[in-house]
Parts: structure tokens; C-alpha cells; sequence
């Protein structure tokens, strides 16, 4: 089982990140579980409405938020292949 906590990656470009996503989400399976991961994510819904919380909409903006830097890479090639720096 995977365990997003220790999931770690050897030093890795912005071209590599790009090339490797668009590999796996371009493919037939990738385009599926991106789907999957917009259905997840709600992205057709808005992520505030009245009656929900503060942290509710935060939550919700989050999860768009990691849809949105997925087709950020998928859709914008980096210009050199300079190391993505960790944290």
C-alpha cells in the first residue's frame, strides 16, 4: 500500500516533472484517472455557497488547487532543465 508520507523522488527537473506527467496523464489510463481526479476535486462546482463553512471553501479550493498545478504542468513546458528545489 502507498503511504503519501513516505513517497520521496531523486533530484528531479521541471523538464523531467513535465515529460513524466504528460507521459502518464496523455496516455489512455492517465486521461481516465485525470478525469477521475477533476470528479474528486468537484471542479465544475463552485467552492463557496452560502450555507457552507469558511474552512469548508478552503478545503474545496485546495483540492481545485492541486487540479489546477496538474494541468499547469501538463500544459506549460518548462524552458530549461533546471532541478525542482525541495523543502
Amino acid at each position: 500500500m502507498l503511504d503519501p508520507f513516505e513517497i520521496e523522488s531523486e533530484e528531479y527537473s521541471y523538464l523531467q516533472r513535465y515529460q513524466d506527467f504528460r507521459h502518464v496523464f496523455l496516455s489512455a489510463e492517465g486521461r481516465r484517472v485525470l478525469a477521475e481526479i477533476v470528479r474528486l476535486a468537484e471542479m465544475r462546482k463552485p467552492s463557496a455557497f452560502p450555507r457552507y463553512e469558511t474552512n469548508e471553501t478552503f478545503y474545496r479550493d485546495g483540492a481545485k488547487g492541486i487540479v489546477f498545478k496538474i494541468f499547469d504542468v501538463l500544459n506549460t513546458e518548462p524552458d530549461m532543465e533546471r532541478p525542482i528545489r525541495r523543502k
